[in-house]
């Protein structure tokens, strides 16, 4: 699954440029580097790192949510809607999450999926672009 995505900053917050994310960090900051502005970097969690988030306090860790779209023939995600803001921790994105209806965005031709991704900062890109 595609695992990396970038927002970039705006006068309304966070906003994601693209409609794709990547399976690779080095794609993602390949595709990011043609932004002229303010860049993030995110990845997704798995269920099993979510939960470790939930138990692990760090004032420095930041937190969103973003709904994908599995598009048939295509099968990969691309970007519906996302937070605008990151969180402090991840139960205060999964909790401002709940408030959206799925089924409203929920469409016979794609499958709806909730992704929670934590912000990367410098060392976790460095990290990344080392393995």
């Amino acid at each position: 699954m595609e695992r990396f995505g970038y927002m970039v900053e705006t006068s309304n917050g966070w906003e994601c440029p693209h409609e794709k994310l990547f399976l690779n960090l080095v794609d993602c900051v390949r595709h990011a580097i043609s932004q002229k502005c303010i860049v993030t970097y995110f990845k997704i969690m798995s269920n099993s790192r979510i939960i470790t988030e939930l138990h692990t306090e760090s004032s420095d860790d930041q937190y969103g949510y973003i709904i994908l779209h599995l598009m048939p023939p295509f099968e990969y995600f691309t970007i519906c809607t996302h937070s605008t803001k990151f969180f402090t921790n991840v139960l205060d994105g999964i909790l401002e999450c709940k408030t959206i209806a799925l089924d409203e965005i929920d469409h016979p031709s794609f499958r709806s999926r909730i992704g929670y991704f934590k912000k990367l900062s410098s060392d976790d890109i460095m990290k990344e672009l080392h393995m």
